[in-house]
């Protein structure tokens, strides 16, 4: 992500909520999208410009591209809902642009269009762990940012259960934190 450019992050998991504020930290323009009116409330709040609510919209990616972009479409995706988002994303990219594949939250996985995949020239690259120097450089441009975390709910270690199960009714906004104390 760079200054300049327009990132789209899905929903506003801790992933999504990490993505929209590394990437205001760096200057981007941001779209997100959301089924909530509360969580769009705190997207606003973090800066984000667009907000899209794909259940009132369900071509998304389109309307994204169409409407939002002016038919340019967005630089990059952070891609998190997997199978059943990545046509939208595919969708909603510039031609050149990337789709990071960080995770996949949906069980749907509806087949993927080979020539919807290439047509669009946008690059598509997985997302796991980086390396050492990486995370150095991450922890510098967080820390120099002043940015601070957005944490959802903080559990003790005895209550891991109940932070899984609030974590599965995905109203949470950014991080869930477990810890080893109470």
């Amino acid at each position: 992500m760079r200054a300049g450019q327009t990132v789209l992050t899905l929903g506003t998991g801790g992933v999504s909520i990490f993505a929209v504020q590394l990437a205001k930290a760096v200057g981007a323009t941001m779209i997100s999208t959301t089924s909530s009116a509360e969580k769009a409330d705190w997207l606003k709040e973090l800066g984000v410009e667009h907000i899209v609510n794909y259940r009132d919209i369900p071509s998304w990616g389109r309307y994204i591209k169409d409407d939002i972009t002016g038919g340019t479409g967005v630089d990059c995706v952070v891609e998190v809902g997997g199978p059943a988002t990545i046509n939208q994303s595919l969708d909603a990219v510039r031609w050149g642009g990337e789709v990071v594949l960080v995770g996949f939250l949906s069980s749907n996985n509806p087949e993927i269009d080979y020539f919807h995949l290439n047509s669009n020239g946008a690059v598509v690259r997985s997302v796991a762990v980086g390396d050492r120097p990486m995370l150095e450089d991450l922890v510098r441009a967080w820390t120099a940012s002043g940015v601070k975390p957005v944490i959802d709910s903080v559990f003790p270690f005895a209550r891991a259960r109940e932070a899984f199960e609030h974590l599965m009714t995905g109203s949470h906004v950014g991080k869930i934190v477990i810890t080893l104390s109470d």
